[in-house]
């Protein structure tokens, strides 16, 4: 990739300004982008064939879109010419080829571009990282609902029809992942509330494939060795003090509301909780990791250890109890390191006006 540069970027970019050259910044050469773009198209056709297929091929096309998002990104990152564009057609067309349908294909085509430029602009931009992965997630969450409502234009007459057409697909879902045959009421309820949290679920499913992303392109900048160029890595929290505060009161508040009493306001709540759990969980658990760390003086292998510990957790608690553990964890953690750094603050200034 020739020589690095380290960048400083001061200030917003522009939302078109991703693809200018820049002297400051490495540039992707030719071969290089020829193999990621051959890298998005394989990962694009696979998402795409899979997607075509039913529910179940649906979700397990997320983790390869998110691969070719994440490469098709760094093409518009490093080369930042406007031939990268061309990688769109190129992925359609490779789609259709390898017998994708032609809704999936335009949906999933016009998804990476919009997720791609979306992650480049955020990169270049060095974007704080809760900042970095809410734009990404708000992103993938826009064509996730856009996508939806066109499926639902082509299948489904009217509203009600829609969400009985959902209501059969995930009940004949979860028919299937019970291990005993459970009534029809049963399976159908579960569907239900399933429906019902539909919009919470929704942005769990978009923070984790942000996150996910994220990963990726971190290794990517690994590889390449420009990772300071883009992304700011720092022990700091990041997320900010009124995201904690809001997810505090509303964890507060679903405890304290009955479901039975007041079910309309239970959903409500709990939809909001699971929808803000997953940065929580995600702060909660890298300094809980951090801290135990801290502490292993002499043990060697120290991220091993940690995540065979975390693992254990996750294993021991259940993945949903310890994600809520996490969570209300890394709240506190967040408003105790505002109330600390307050503190000092105060302190400092005591102590320079006792000088005067």
């Amino acid at each position: 990739m020739g020589k690095l540069y380290r960048a400083e970027v001061r200030g917003e970019v522009k939302v078109f300004g991703v693809i200018r050259r820049r002297d400051d910044l490495p540039s992707m050469t030719l071969p290089l982008a020829m193999l990621m773009t051959g890298a998005v198209i394989l990962f694009g056709s696979i998402g795409g064939r899979l997607a075509s297929s039913d529910f179940v091929g649906t979700a397990a096309s997320m983790p390869f879109l998110a691969l070719a998002a994440c490469m098709y990104a760094l093409i518009i990152l490093l080369w930042r010419r406007a031939l990268s564009f061309l990688v769109t057609p190129l992925a359609f067309g490779a789609m259709l080829w390898s017998g994708t349908s032609l809704f999936a294909a335009v949906t999933i085509s016009l998804s990476l571009l919009f997720t791609s430029y979306v992650f480049a602009v955020s990169l270049i931009a060095r974007q704080p990282k809760f900042q970095r992965l809410g734009s990404l997630s708000l992103s993938i969450a826009i064509c996730m609902i856009l996508s939806a409502i066109a499926w639902a234009g082509f299948h489904a007459p009217s509203f009600d029809a829609f969400v009985s057409l959902c209501m059969d697909a995930l009940s004949a879902v979860l028919a299937r992942a019970y291990t005993m045959a459970p009534s029809d009421s049963y399976v159908r309820e579960a569907a239900r509330s399933v429906l019902v949290l539909a919009p919470a679920l929704l942005s769990v499913v978009s923070v984790a494939l942000a996150w996910f992303t994220e990963i990726l392109a971190k290794s990517m900048f690994r590889l390449l060795g420009c990772t300071d160029l883009f992304i700011g890595i720092t022990h700091r929290i990041t997320l900010p003090l009124p995201y904690a505060v809001i997810y505090a009161s509303v964890f507060a508040l679903t405890l304290m509301t009955s479901p039975e009493q007041s079910p309309m306001t239970y959903t409500l709540l709990n939809s909001l909780m699971i929808a803000m759990m997953l940065p929580c969980s995600s702060v909660g658990m890298s300094v809980i990791l951090r801290k135990i760390r801290a502490r292993m003086y002499y043990a060697s292998q120290k991220r091993a250890l940690t995540t065979m510990l975390m693992i254990m957790a996750f294993a021991a608690m259940g993945a949903a109890n310890t994600l809520l553990f996490l969570s209300v964890a890394g709240a506190y953690f967040v408003i105790a390191d505002f109330l600390r750094k307050r503190k000092k603050q105060r302190e400092k200034e005591n102590r320079r006006d006792s000088r005067f």
